[in-house]
């Protein structure tokens, strides 16, 4: 807390090493996968790698997709590249590949994980307090959300769909006007990382981070973190073989709508975002030295800022009376 040099290292970013002490690492292993394998995958046939003309023809390569989760910056920069005031970056002949690489983030991102209705009750009464169990999994060699905080976060959401189509939130509850998500909610599923200072608390200053606040990521299969890579503020023990768990199971509580009637479905979603209000509005106030800090927000707020993508969905059936009684 006083500026003295500890000599440990502060773990800004552990993609690999959460790769490499998982399932995932072990050679041989059911489900082994590198980075490759999930990032360039096979093309199944043969093909060139390069838009070169004189590419040579190989047999089955690597794709150089490099899909990664950030969707939303992609789909800025193909605004940006059809853009004239960008100058020099103006390129629309170049915006569809920006596209096509969100897409595949998307793509990426449905595959991260799954979402299942452990518990609910098939019938139910209007008004009545109903017990729902969800889990959700990690599919991929690293914690989900990976990579720097910086905003990104998962989360889940619970609601209750009427005949009509109208949903109720009952946990998670985002409001997209606002770009806000209901952290107050006390039964909320949120995963994400939250790095700051020693006796000073939460920050966004990367270059002055040094303590780990919050680390509620999900670990991947087999996950035996490094020292000081550990879960905090989460317990994920009991996973096979002393690992950690690669799952989480949710438990919530409320009451039903006393108007309920009929077939009501119970959706959970889980969620996911690249980064936060928050975090673009403290990158713009302390830009101080260009315009790009004021850029960057002006962009976020004309894109949808960053709105939450739904990686996976759960649905389970609870029949009310549809008349009262």
């Amino acid at each position: 807390a006083d500026g003295t040099d500890t000599g440990q290292r502060f773990p800004l970013d552990t993609t690999y090493s959460e790769w490499s002490r998982s399932a995932f690492a072990v050679a041989g292993s059911p489900g082994a996968a590198t980075c490759q394998d999930c990032h360039m995958p096979r093309l199944g046939s043969s093909g060139r790698v390069s838009t070169n003309g004189s590419a040579m023809l190989r047999e089955n390569p690597r794709r150089h997709d490099f899909a990664g989760v950030n969707a939303w910056a992609l789909r800025v920069l193909a605004t940006m590249r059809n853009d004239v005031t960008t100058g020099d970056f103006y390129d629309p002949e170049a915006a569809p590949f920006y596209e096509a690489g969100a897409q595949r983030a998307e793509a990426m991102l449905r595959t991260a994980v799954s979402v299942e209705v452990r518990s609910a009750p098939t019938q139910a009464m209007p008004g009545e307090s109903v017990e729902v169990v969800a889990r959700i999994t990690n599919r991929i060699g690293h914690r989900v959300p990976t990579g720097y905080a910086d905003g990104r976060r998962m989360w889940l959401e619970v609601a209750l769909v009427d005949a009509e189509g109208a949903a109720t939130v009952v946990s998670g509850a985002y409001d997209t006007a606002q770009a806000h998500l209901d952290v107050a909610d006390p039964q909320l599923k949120l995963y994400e990382a939250q790095h700051g200072r020693a006796g000073m608390g939460r920050g966004e200053h990367i270059a002055l981070h040094n303590t780990i606040i919050r680390d509620t990521r999900l670990p991947p299969r087999g996950y035996q973190p490094l020292p000081g890579h550990e879960p905090v503020g989460v317990d994920y023990s009991g996973g096979e073989g002393g690992a950690l768990r690669h799952w989480d199971d949710a438990r919530y509580t409320f009451r039903l709508p006393t108007t309920a009637r009929g077939r009501m479905t119970l959706r959970v979603r889980a969620r996911f975002q690249v980064t936060t209000r928050e975090y673009v509005e403290f990158l713009a106030s302390e830009n101080r030295t260009d315009d790009r800090g004021r850029e960057l927000l002006r962009r976020y707020e004309a894109s949808g800022r960053a709105a939450p993508f739904d990686m996976a969905e759960a649905t389970s059936v609870i029949m009310l009376p549809r008349d009262r009684k």
